[in-house]
């Protein structure tokens, strides 16, 4: 499948989406010129190696809505980034 730039115009949006102002003019859809590949296996327990208890279960948890609910510094942002690829390894 090869991407093109083209005008916004010609990509049929959402309602909703139609009724907004840009402030810039236009907007355009960019898409890559490169085709789409596969990405390489992912060790899933390296995804583990560097969290504490809690975090791995967050991580790891069924792939429903969550709530990471924590201090500054605590780690939230690893838990995330973590645990996208973690769906994304399990294909979800």
């Amino acid at each position: 499948m090869m991407c093109n730039s083209r005008p916004a115009s010609s990509v049929r949006l959402p309602p909703r989406v139609n009724r907004l102002r840009f402030a810039c003019g236009p907007p355009t859809v960019l898409r890559s010129q490169h085709r789409c590949r596969s990405l390489p296996a992912v060790n899933e327990e390296a995804l583990l190696v560097d969290l504490d208890d809690d975090q791995k279960r967050a991580v790891t948890c069924a792939p429903t809505a969550t709530i990471v609910h924590a201090g500054a510094g605590s780690g939230k942002t690893r838990v995330l980034t973590h645990r996208i690829a973690w769906r994304i390894a399990h294909g979800d």
